[in-house]
C-alpha cells in the first residue's frame, strides 16, 4: 500500500530522519565580484559575516558529529580557496570517511593545492564557468576563463591514478547564452583538452519585482520574519531568457555526452518556469529529509542563499541534529504542508531535483 507523500512528509516532520547533505558557507568572502552574484553582484548583500566565521577548530567540531551519520558535504561560499585553512578543512573531513564536493571559480588553485586535493581524494570539484571565454570574462573579469580552464588541465593531470576528484562545469542558462550553449561546451573541452567529466547547464534561479512584493509579504504573514536580502534574486524580466527560443537548443545539447541539465525539466514546466508569476504543483521536500545550510556564522537554514531570516539555531549553541529536529524546523515543515512552497521558491532548483 501507498502511503500518501503528504503523510509521509507529516511524518518526517513528527520523526525527521537525519539530513542527507548538509551545504557548508564557510565564508562569504569572494576574489572576484561578479555581476550577477547575490552576494558581490549589483543587489549583492555583501558580506554580512566578517569576523564571525567559525574558525577552523568549530568546523571540525561539527564535522565530528555529522560522522556519526556521514551526510555529504558540500562546501560553498563566496570562494571557499579564500580560507587558507581550506585544505585542512577537506582533509579532516576525508579522514572521517564522508563525501565532499567544493562549489569554486577556481581562479585560486595552484599547483599545491591541486595536488593535495587529488591526495586527500575530494570527491568532486564544481566550477563556475558562465559561457564561452568572452561571455565568461565580461561576468568574472579578463582572464578568468583562461585561468580556471588551466586549473581543470592540471586537476586532471594530477587526479590521473584515483579519478578524484570529479570534474564538473556548471553554467548558468542566462539571456547571454541563448544559441550559444553548445558553443560553451566546445570551448570549455578545447581549453581543458577535454578532461570535464560533467557539463552541468543550470536554469536561472531569479525573481521579478511583483513576485518580490507578493513574497516578502507571505513570509512576513506565515514565519513572521523579514526578508531583507531578497532583492538579491531579482533580475529585470528583459534579461530572463525566452524559453520558447532555448526548448530547442536545451533539447539538443542534452543530447551531447556528458552534459547535464539542471533541473531536467519537460517542455510545459519550462516554458512555466520562466514565465511571470510561475506556478507549480510541486512541494519542496528538502527540509522533510535532504539537509541545510551552515552558514559562515554557524547560523543554520533550510533554504541557500539569502531569501529569508529564518533561522533555526546556531551550531555554536547547540549541536546541529538537535536544531534539525527543534520546534523552529518542525514548524516550517508544518507550514510547507499546509501552503504548499513559498511565492519565492517556485524557481529554486533544489524543489525540482529533491
Amino acid at each position: 500500500m501507498l502511503i500518501p507523500e503528504s503523510i509521509r512528509l507529516f511524518l518526517r516532520t513528527i520523526y525527521p530522519r537525519k539530513p542527507m547533505e548538509i551545504l557548508l558557507e564557510i565564508t562569504n568572502k569572494c576574489n572576484l565580484r561578479c555581476k550577477m552574484c547575490w552576494l558581490w553582484g549589483e543587489h549583492g548583500v555583501g558580506d554580512r559575516y566578517s569576523g564571525l566565521e567559525l574558525n577552523r577548530n568549530e568546523i571540525f567540531e561539527l564535522i565530528d558529529e555529522l560522522s556519526n551519520f556521514k551526510p555529504t558535504l558540500t562546501i560553498t561560499g563566496g570562494e571557499p580557496f579564500v580560507r587558507s585553512d581550506l585544505i585542512d578543512i577537506l582533509r579532516y573531513i576525508k579522514s572521517n570517511r564522508m563525501k565532499v564536493r567544493i562549489l569554486t571559480n577556481g581562479t585560486l588553485l595552484d599547483d599545491k593545492k591541486i595536488q593535495e586535493l587529488c591526495e586527500i581524494k575530494v570527491d568532486e570539484i564544481v566550477f563556475s564557468i558562465d559561457g564561452p571565454e568572452s561571455i565568461h570574462d565580461s561576468i568574472r573579469g579578463r582572464g578568468t576563463f583562461r585561468k580556471v580552464t588551466e586549473n581543470i588541465r592540471k586537476l586532471a593531470k594530477y587526479r590521473m591514478e584515483s579519478n578524484k576528484p570529479k570534474i564538473t562545469t556548471n553554467t548558468t542558462i542566462t539571456k547571454l547564452l541563448v544559441g550559444r550553449l553548445k558553443e560553451t561546451v566546445d570551448a570549455i573541452r578545447i581549453y581543458t583538452s577535454d578532461v570535464v567529466d560533467t557539463y552541468r547547464f543550470q536554469h536561472l534561479w531569479y525573481i521579478t519585482r511583483k513576485e518580490l512584493l507578493v513574497s516578502k509579504r507571505v513570509v512576513n504573514k506565515l514565519l513572521k520574519v523579514s526578508a531583507p536580502y531578497m532583492e538579491s534574486h531579482l533580475i529585470p524580466t528583459l534579461q530572463v531568457p525566452n524559453p520558447k527560443k532555448i526548448i530547442k537548443e536545451i533539447s539538443y545539447v542534452s543530447s551531447i555526452p556528458k552534459v547535464q541539465i539542471f533541473p531536467n525539466l519537460d517542455k510545459l514546466e519550462l516554458i512555466n518556469f520562466y514565465t511571470e508569476n510561475v506556478k507549480t504543483n510541486r512541494r519542496c521536500k528538502s527540509p522533510f529529509y535532504f539537509g541545510v545550510v551552515v552558514k559562515p556564522n554557524g547560523d543554520v537554514v533550510f533554504c541557500p542563499d539569502e531569501w529569508i531570516t529564518y533561522i533555526l539555531g546556531n551550531i555554536r549553541e547547540s549541536n546541529l541534529i538537535s536544531i534539525w529536529s527543534s520546534r523552529c524546523a518542525r514548524k516550517f515543515r508544518l507550514i510547507l504542508l499546509r501552503y504548499g512552497s513559498f511565492p519565492m521558491c517556485k524557481r529554486c532548483c533544489w524543489m525540482y531535483s529533491v
